[in-house]
């Protein structure tokens, strides 16, 4: 979802936008009430999903497009004195 809005607005903020409204909604789950409930459990799972999002959220950020030239994960490397 991400990584999609990052390539359809040509720009990282497409990333940005879409991780920040992600961790907006997440974040507060992971919070237990008074009474003792939690949305997303202490466990694995939990975990899991709260890391494995967050990477998810990076890998989208350093490949989506950048403004003015593209990412640089996508674009490749050429060196400048070939042997």
């Amino acid at each position: 979802m991400c990584l999609g809005a990052g390539k359809l607005m040509r720009a990282k903020l497409g990333v940005m936008a879409t991780a920040l409204g992600w961790l907006l909604v997440t974040m507060p789950f992971t919070l237990e009430l008074r009474v003792g409930d939690l949305v997303i459990a202490q466990g694995a799972p939990g975990y899991v999903y709260l890391y494995g999002g967050l990477a998810a959220l990076v890998v989208a950020y350093l490949m989506s497009p950048s403004a003015s030239r593209g990412s640089w994960l996508l674009r490749g490397y050429t060196p400048k004195n070939p042997t």
